[in-house]
């Protein structure tokens, strides 16, 4: 798989869940998408980027900033329409190959949903300097 574009290749993006409501995921968070797009059903590729101290006046790890990044697969490749569905993510596992770099991790994210009510979204995980590793997600949907 070739490297996606970085993220100084598109502007920030402002994804629509994003409120008034303070929280991780939408304020703690830039994404950059160059591959496809969040408002749109399918694959796509995000790059990441944590603006937020977990804990105060403890910067996170290289790892815990992939991780943290990795479990929005199933949001940027989402496979069925937030306003009809909700996802549980049950469980993320992170595979790295190697040590990662820099400030971005990259998702190039896909989510295949069952008609049973669970699903799996998988990410492959980039830095800067190129592929990273694997992510995988198991999900419970339901409609709303």
């Amino acid at each position: 798989m070739r490297p996606p574009p970085g993220p100084q290749s598109a502007s920030a993006t402002t994804p629509e869940w994003v409120g008034a409501l303070r929280a991780y995921h939408s304020h703690a968070t830039e994404h950059r998408v160059v591959r496809e797009s969040w408002g749109e059903i399918g694959p796509c590729t995000d790059w990441v980027r944590v603006r937020a101290d977990l804990l105060e006046d403890t910067p996170l790890s290289a790892f815990a900033r992939v991780a943290a990044c990795a479990d929005f697969g199933n949001g940027v490749g989402a496979a069925l329409p937030f306003e009809k569905y909700r996802f549980m993510n049950v469980d993320l596992t992170v595979s790295l190959h190697r040590l990662p770099a820099g400030d971005w991790a990259c998702l190039d994210a896909v989510t295949h949903p069952e008609a049973s009510g669970v699903g799996i979204a998988e990410s492959t995980l980039f830095d800067e300097r190129g592929r990273l590793g694997r992510a995988v997600q198991s999900l419970l949907i339901e409609p709303r």
